[in-house]
């Protein structure tokens, strides 16, 4: 029988559940997590669809690669990620055909005068003043200093890569612009700034998270549900849960870190004896913002041949048929170790609104649009198909990147008023998109905690 008292208890085995709890046992405090799966990984999970074929919950291309927060997050755990080839470049697809990024939108001179003042402004830009643009869409910015069709519409693809909202309007000006100004810093210009992808699909960004905890004494949990946190006197005392065909019984903790999406949150923590004890404004504003995430639809698929060879990054502004924002990656042609030799794995997406997907007859038809639009983008691609999985994803990315939920308008990673209490992963407070928000996330929330017990 499992030992029932430990000083943290973590609900959530993704990026952001292992990375406070490897940092939380690397410091000696002593931590179960649990997660209601069969295996790790959240969302950045990855399985062997058929032999040789090793596919991913969704899409992961991180951003920036080796100077990224997930990098930074599991070296700081004392580990390594293995990184696959580099994504480099940024292909189009605009006017039904194939450019790089910055010929696809037929800038004049006077356009690219205007992105070396934009490029200048946003390089010089504090904390404060990217903080200060959380209300502020990315369009009412950028307004200020162009007003060309075609710029605009670049700088909407680009927000769009960054914020995962093809709408320009949704996108938050601090969200993008804090994104653009890191990755200038770090690797260079945006349309050439390297992302890259994990040897071995995402589940290599959690695996070493999760042996670092375990070499440190921690223990995992798996197919444990959270039924209930515990609370008394607006202190966490632990959770409740329920082992699949097995046992209900109490963890006490004196820390609870909930790394979770917020629908799943207000299941656990907005019970009758709870909700007395928890700030009522702040109740009512994570109510309101569950449903506020991103959706996103389209085709994971094998093929018996490369279509294309080169490790770039793919994107249309607007697709002729299905009239999407869209997004291709081929996760083999970065790393082999995904597909058989010689042929590819390729991931195909739309960023949508979430009621888009919830309807069954919208989603169908999206589906059949959007793979005449990939028969376009890519002739002879359906002689190719050796499989093709349709999918849709809601919350891929937690919380939309749109004004008013993004930066210091994220649900914070303590909950006010309440000792022992904690939140983590890519619905909560910090900045970019999925993965990256997830671990940042985490080493917030675990610096947070070693703050709060000293």
């Amino acid at each position: 029988m499992m030992e029932k008292e430990f000083d943290a208890a973590v609900v959530g085995g993704g990026i952001g559940g292992f990375g406070v709890a490897a940092q939380l046992q690397k410091m000696g405090l002593r931590t179960v997590l649990v997660d209601e799966h069969s295996r790790i990984g959240g969302r950045a999970t990855s399985f062997e669809y058929m032999k040789g074929w090793l596919i991913d919950m969704g899409h992961h291309g991180i951003n920036l690669a080796e100077k990224s927060q997930i990098n930074e997050l599991v070296e700081l755990v004392g580990k390594k990620i293995a990184w696959a080839k580099p994504i480099r470049g940024v292909q189009v697809y605009r006017k039904r055909k194939w450019s790089n990024f910055i010929e696809a939108f037929e800038l004049d001179r006077s356009d690219f005068e205007e992105i070396e003042v934009i490029t200048k402004t946003v390089k010089k830009m504090s904390d404060e003043e990217i903080n200060s643009l959380d209300n502020t869409s990315f369009r009412d910015w950028i307004l200020q200093y162009t007003e060309s069709e075609n710029l605009l519409e670049m700088f909407r693809t680009m927000g769009m890569g960054y914020t995962t909202i093809p709408d320009m309007e949704s996108q938050a000006a601090s969200e993008v612009l804090w994104l653009y100004r890191e990755n200038m810093e770090k690797m260079g210009e945006f349309s050439e700034r390297p992302g890259g992808v994990p040897i071995g699909g995402a589940i290599s960004l959690v695996k070493p998270l999760a042996e670092a905890f375990t070499e440190n004494g921690g223990i995992i949990k798996l197919r444990t549900k959270a039924e209930e946190v515990l609370m008394k006197d607006q202190k966490a005392m632990g959770i409740r849960v329920q082992e699949k065909g097995g046992e209900e019984y109490t963890v006490k903790a004196r820390l609870v870190v909930c790394a979770i999406p917020i629908n799943r949150l207000s299941e656990i923590l907005f019970t009758k004896e709870n909700l007395p004890q928890l700030e009522g404004s702040w109740v009512k504003r994570m109510e309101s913002v569950k449903d506020q995430v991103s959706a996103s639809i389209g085709y994971i698929a094998g093929l018996s041949k490369p279509i294309y060879s080169e490790t770039s990054f793919k994107c249309s502004p607007e697709l002729p048929h299905s009239k999407t924002a869209f997004q291709v990656f081929a996760q083999s042609n970065c790393d082999e170790t995904v597909a058989p030799k010689g042929k590819m794995l390729i991931s195909m997406g739309a960023a949508i609104k979430k009621s888009k997907v919830t309807d069954e007859e919208s989603r169908k038809k999206l589906f059949e649009l959007i793979w005449m639009d990939v028969e376009e983008m890519f002739p002879g691609i359906k002689e190719l198909v050796e499989w093709n999985i349709p999918g849709f994803f809601i919350g891929p990315d937690g919380l939309e990147r749109k004004p008013g939920l993004v930066g210091k308008l994220r649900p914070d990673i303590k909950a006010p008023g309440v000792e022992g209490l904690y939140f983590a992963g890519d619905n909560y407070r910090g900045r970019g998109v999925g993965v990256n928000n997830a671990a940042r996330s985490a080493m917030i929330c675990a610096e947070q905690i070693f703050k709060d017990l000293k």
